[in-house]
């Protein structure tokens, strides 16, 4: 009796992620158009441009963690805290986008302002 060989993965094997995973972005990346079309009517400003690059980079970000995440090796990190620590590093990376585009860091007072009142810094 002969048995059947298991097929080994291949390229094309993991073609339906790609084009899943390229489809979430592009999906993400529309629906921040849309958002950011209303906020360029409402308040027309080269800063509301950035929202969709700022959407797919968050989606591809999210993306690969979640991929690192279910990786059998990763079984015992604390995804809640993993994921917690991600959106903290979102939200610094964004509120430096913001000063970058509102006209420049802060001085040296306000950073001291900053670190001894974290929740001001959003």
């Amino acid at each position: 009796m002969e048995t059947a060989a298991t097929p080994t993965p291949t390229a094309v094997g993991r073609l339906p992620d790609l084009v899943n995973n390229l489809l979430i972005v592009i999906l993400t990346t529309c629906l921040m158009v849309g958002f950011a079309s209303v906020l360029y009517m409402l308040q027309p400003s080269p800063s509301a441009l950035m929202l969709p690059l700022l959407g797919m980079a968050v989606a591809i970000e999210g993306l690969l963690t979640t991929r690192w995440l279910n990786h059998p090796d990763r079984r015992e990190v604390h995804r809640i805290m993993y994921r917690l620590s991600e959106w903290l590093v979102i939200l610094l990376c964004l509120r430096l986008l913001s000063w970058a585009v509102g006209g420049g860091l802060p001085n040296w007072p306000q950073i001291r302002g900053y670190l001894q009142a974290p929740l001001s810094f959003f």
